[in-house]
């Protein structure tokens, strides 16, 4: 009888801890896989026709002070804030190549990065360069800015935010070890301007691969290494 007690109880016993570590294996795994979907970041935003059909709502209501909770999934000016969004989340470094620069959004949401201390590196194209005031109000705030040497076109629109490498290279100049950054890279056919926002059809993928992201560190390195200092900007 006690015997036949004995077995039942220590199967019991087996069953339920084989239960619990199955428990706390599917639990691990759960976790493991949330972190990485959140590390993964990947978005798309169109821009096209439909994306302005709400400004005037946007712009009413933001001379109210009121926010405009917008239901257009083509939204220009949701974009916008999204891509303004990652540049206020920016810790340590951006680094932006773009063909020209026209945006106020776009340009204030940089100038207060600088603010913060964050390491603003830009690239622009020699033939706009002398057109944009913005350029100098942000060098004159601490931006670094550089361009081709020659008369062909550097047509690039992408940005890296805390890419690691560059954020080494800031922490080094320190003499401190970098942090371990989740770098972040928009890229695609947007100029930052407000025609590109509400009058173009554009794209911009936002992506936090890290062997994308790197590839377009590297390529931004290079061209910064390349590129003129000794251009004049009127």
């Amino acid at each position: 009888m006690f015997e036949m007690w004995d077995y039942y109880f220590w199967s019991l016993v087996v069953i339920t801890s084989s239960l619990i570590a199955a428990f706390e294996v599917i639990w691990f795994a759960y976790q493991l896989v949330c972190k990485w979907r959140k590390d993964r970041m990947q978005e798309v935003l169109i821009f096209n026709e439909l994306g302005a059909v709400c400004a005037k709502e946007h712009l009413r209501l933001s001379l109210m002070g009121r926010v405009f909770y917008c239901t257009n999934v083509n939204c220009s000016q949701k974009h916008v804030n999204r891509i303004i969004e990652h540049l206020n989340n920016a810790k340590f470094s951006i680094d932006l190549a773009m063909y020209t620069i026209g945006s106020i959004g776009m340009v204030s949401a940089l100038m207060n990065a600088l603010l913060r201390n964050v390491v603003v590196r830009i690239i622009v194209s020699q033939r706009n360069a002398t057109l944009s005031c913005v350029l100098l109000d942000l060098i004159d705030h601490g931006a670094q800015l550089r361009c081709q040497s020659c008369d062909n076109f550097m047509h690039h629109k992408f940005c890296v935010i805390d890419g690691q490498g560059q954020v080494n290279r800031v922490w080094n100049k320190k003499r401190k070890n970098g942090p371990k950054t989740r770098g972040v890279l928009m890229n695609g056919s947007l100029n930052w301007t407000d025609s590109g926002f509400c009058g173009n059809w554009e794209n911009v993928v936002i992506t936090t691969n890290p062997d994308v992201v790197q590839a377009f560190q590297e390529e931004f390195n290079r061209m910064w290494m390349a590129f003129s200092t000794k251009t004049k900007f009127y």
